[in-house]
C-alpha cells in the first residue's frame, strides 16, 4: 500500500470519528445557538442538527382563530413538529365560525408537551361563559394531557370553580392577572377534577383584579395545594392577600408585597411571622416628578411594615433576613428601561420562578 493510500484511509478514519458526535453532545452544542439564521443554517445542514435547531426555532405557538388553519396545514405535513411546541400563547374569544373552531380544536389535540401556558381573554370583559362549549371542552382535555411548569391565566372572568381548581392543579407555578370567578351555580361545569391533581403549587402571582381568586385559593379543595407555596408575590390592596400570606407562612421563602396602589395602609401593617422567609421584595409607586418613591404617599406605612418583618424575623432567628429588595414602578408612559430597581445584600430568587 502506497504512503497516500495510507494518508487517504487515515483521513477518512478521522473524519468518519469527527462526524459521528453522540446526538446528546450535538444537542447541547446546538442548544448555546442564539442566532436565528445560524440555526435556521443548522436545521438545513444534516439530520443530525434538523431535529435540536427546529426545537428552538419552533418551540413557541401563538393561537387566536384567524390563521390557526395554516398551524394546522403545517402540522399535517410535519406531525412531529408538535412534539417541539412547548410554549403556547392562547387567545379565548367566542369562536362562531366552525371552521376556525374545528381547526384550533384540532391543533389542540396534537399538542402533547407543553411546559408554558398563557391563556388570555381577548376583551377585558372576556367570560368563560362565552367560550363556545366544544372549545372549553377541548381546551380542559388539552389542559389534563399536559405537564405545565407554569401556567399564566389573564383577562378571563366567571370562571367556574371546578375549571378554575383544574387551573390551578395543572402547573407548579401560576399567575393571575384581571381573572374572576363565578360567584353563582348554575352555569356549565365541563370537568370533575376530584382525581387530577400535580405537584403542590410552589410559585403564585396574583396581580390586579383577582380578589376572588385569593379567596378561593384558601377554600377546603384547595388549600392543600397553596399552604405549601413557596414563592408569593400578591397585592396588598387586595382584602384576601392577608390571609393567603398567612396560609403559607410554614412554607414561604420570598414575599412580594406589591404596594403600588395601596389605598388603606392601617389593614395591612400586621403580617404574619414567616419563618423560613429569605426574601422581601415590596413594590412601591414612583413619582414621575420627583422620582421619590411613595405608597400612595404613606411612607410611614412602607417604614413600619419593613422595619416590622425585619425586627421580627431577627429576634426569632438569631439573624438580619438574607435579602431584600425594592422595586420601584413608574406612573404610565414611562419606558420601560427607566425603571429602577434598588437592591440590597443580593438578588432576586430566580431559582423560584416568579
Amino acid at each position: 500500500m502506497t504512503l497516500n493510500a495510507k494518508k487517504t484511509r487515515a483521513q477518512k478514519k478521522n473524519d468518519s470519528e469527527s462526524v459521528a458526535l453522540p446526538q446528546e453532545l450535538i444537542d447541547a452544542i446546538v442548544s448555546e445557538v442564539d442566532d436565528k439564521g445560524s440555526l435556521e443554517a443548522c436545521s438545513l445542514s444534516s439530520s443530525s442538527l434538523r431535529g435540536p435547531s427546529q426545537r428552538i426555532l419552533i418551540h413557541s405557538l401563538t393561537l387566536h382563530g384567524h390563521g390557526d388553519f395554516k398551524v394546522r396545514t403545517f402540522l399535517t405535513e410535519a406531525p412531529h413538529i408538535a412534539s417541539y411546541i412547548t410554549d403556547l400563547k392562547l387567545k379565548l374569544w367566542g369562536y362562531t365560525d366552525l371552521v376556525e373552531l374545528e381547526t384550533l380544536c384540532w391543533v389542540l389535540g396534537k399538542l402533547t408537551r407543553v411546559a408554558r401556558c398563557t391563556i388570555t381573554g381577548v376583551f377585558l370583559n372576556a367570560r368563560w361563559g362565552n367560550v363556545n362549549p366544544t372549545l372549553s371542552t377541548a381546551l380542559l382535555d388539552f389542559i389534563f394531557r399536559q405537564d405545565f411548569q407554569s401556567l399564566h391565566v389573564a383577562l378571563l372572568k366567571d370562571i367556574p370553580p371546578p375549571v378554575f381548581r383544574c387551573l390551578i392543579k395543572s402547573a407548579g407555578t401560576l399567575s393571575f392577572y384581571n381573572v374572576d370567578l363565578q360567584s353563582h351555580s348554575g352555569a356549565r361545569d365541563e370537568v370533575g377534577d376530584d382525581s387530577y391533581t400535580r405537584a403542590p403549587n410552589r410559585s403564585l402571582l396574583l396581580d390586579a383584579g383577582c380578589a376572588g381568586v385569593a379567596q378561593h385559593l384558601r377554600s377546603p379543595g384547595v388549600i392543600t395545594h397553596t399552604s405549601t407555596i413557596l414563592c408569593l408575590s400578591v397585592m396588598l390592596e387586595q382584602s384576601q392577600s392577608l390571609a393567603l400570606i398567612k396560609t403559607a407562612s410554614e412554607t414561604l421563602h420570598y414575599l412580594r408585597l406589591d404596594c403600588t396602589v395601596l389605598n388603606s395602609p392601617e389593614a395591612s401593617r400586621i403580617l404574619p411571622f414567616l419563618p423560613r422567609l429569605r426574601t422581601l421584595e415590596v413594590a412601591l409607586a414612583v413619582s414621575r416628578a420627583n422620582a421619590v418613591f411613595h405608597p400612595n404617599g404613606n411612607v410611614q406605612w412602607f417604614i413600619d411594615v419593613v422595619c416590622n418583618i425585619l425586627t421580627t424575623y431577627h429576634k426569632a432567628q438569631g439573624a438580619p433576613l438574607p435579602e431584600l429588595i425594592l422595586s420601584y414602578i413608574y406612573a404610565r408612559f414611562v419606558r420601560p428601561a427607566e425603571r429602577p430597581r434598588a437592591r440590597i445584600a443580593g438578588g432576586f430568587g430566580n431559582n423560584y420562578g416568579v
